[in-house]
């Protein structure tokens, strides 16, 4: 921006002229992007700014994130389900899960070999089935015991 006050005509720069309109013209120009940068900088700290419900929501989001494992793993013990009976299951026992937050934990479980998967074609369409693999039931038990020492410790520390 200095350089765009101080461009030069052969001779002089622009604020060293003696007419006026120039140097009004540079002094709007220049208060001018002084506005903008102000008002960038008073949206980004606005910005920063969070309020509680954002952050009960991300604190939640995480919150539940951990505990859906638990939850999938715990229909699929012993059982095959395939997405949205086991969607609708959930949501039956109160615990709403979207597809698009389902279906990704299904495939890192499946990954994690923690499930088996089948296709069965019955019906109008083909449907992948998931189930606790053997793996799966022994990791269940052991994080069913985790989750429990940890739920009962964080109660006793926040009653």
């Amino acid at each position: 921006m200095f350089s765009l006050l101080t461009a030069s005509y052969p001779g002089k720069g622009l604020l060293y002229r003696n007419d006026s309109p120039v140097l009004l013209y540079n002094f709007i120009v220049f208060f001018y992007y002084l506005l903008l940068t102000l008002l960038y900088y008073i949206q980004y700290i606005a910005d920063m700014k969070q309020t509680t419900e954002t952050v009960l929501e991300r604190l939640l989001q995480e919150t539940r994130r951990g505990n859906l494992t638990i939850a999938v793993m715990s229909r699929l013990r012993g059982r095959d389900h395939y997405g949205y009976s086991l969607q609708k299951e959930l949501t039956e026992l109160g615990l709403d899960i979207n597809q698009d937050t389902l279906y990704p934990l299904l495939r890192r479980l499946e990954e994690q070999d923690l499930l088996e998967s089948s296709w069965i074609v019955d019906g109008s369409r083909p449907r992948k089935y998931y189930r606790l693999s053997t793996l799966g039931d022994e990791v269940f038990d052991k994080l069913l015991v985790q989750w429990d020492e940890l739920t009962n410790t964080i109660r006793s520390i926040v009653s």
